[in-house]
């Protein structure tokens, strides 16, 4: 016991920035479940001080702390996880990805933490669509459904194929690869939750205000 504390004051007094992180992170796995207003202070102690880093997660999912290159990906991030917990257990099993990818980010397991971000999209367009089918096929199903632009419908294949192209990606028999970098894996994280906000707002749009064309098609019916 004397030892991890020795360890401890170490770490905090002279420690590295991303050790300091590390024991946070331990912190808030020990703590959250009966202590969670110390998880909450955490997270507004780093957004009041601006700190390059945020803190995600639940008791139930885990948590994670992920690096961030500005305020804009900060609030993409903070935004997605604040639509996902108003979302409920609908969205249970994306949140688990994006946690695990942030997780493998701060790790530096880059290729399997965009791995995870792709697959967080994959079970956003899966659960919207009530389909369990393969990436592509429900995205494709999912794009002409919801009219969306065939640039942005570019751009969400391209996602995954990037995902698919990387060295111990979503392909781990790969042998040979894009091998990614802390950025690209930031890229992805950030993107991807830009995504997943992009596709579960949309469907909310379009549930709310639907296509007044099909809506007389209905009545004629």
């Amino acid at each position: 016991m004397l030892q991890v504390e020795e360890y401890l004051i170490r770490v905090i007094l002279c420690g590295e920035f991303y050790q300091v992180f590390d024991v946070i992170e331990e912190l808030v796995k020990r703590t959250a479940s009966d202590q969670p207003r110390f998880y909450e202070d955490l997270k507004a102690a780093f957004e009041r001080r601006k700190v390059a880093y945020r803190l995600i997660g639940s008791d139930s999912f885990g948590f994670a702390i992920i690096p961030t290159t500005n305020e804009f990906e900060v609030l993409t991030v903070d935004t997605t996880f604040d639509l996902l917990s108003f979302k409920a257990d609908r969205f249970d099993s994306v949140s688990k990805h994006l946690i695990y990818a942030g997780q493998l980010l701060r790790k530096g397991e880059y290729s399997k933490s965009i791995s995870e971000s792709s697959s967080a999209v994959e079970a956003t367009l899966r659960i919207l669509r009530g389909s369990d089918a393969e990436y592509k096929v429900v995205a494709k199903k999912y794009c002409e459904s919801k009219k969306i632009h065939p640039a942005i419908k570019t751009h969400i294949e391209k996602l995954y194929q990037f995902a698919s192209d990387i060295s111990d990606g979503r392909h781990s028999k790969k042998q040979a690869g894009y091998n990614a970098d802390q950025f690209d894996a930031q890229y992805m994280f950030s993107n991807c939750c830009s995504t997943i906000q992009y596709f579960i707002n949309k469907q909310s749009s379009i549930e709310e205000d639907p296509d007044p064309r099909e809506t007389a098609v209905g009545c004629i019916q």
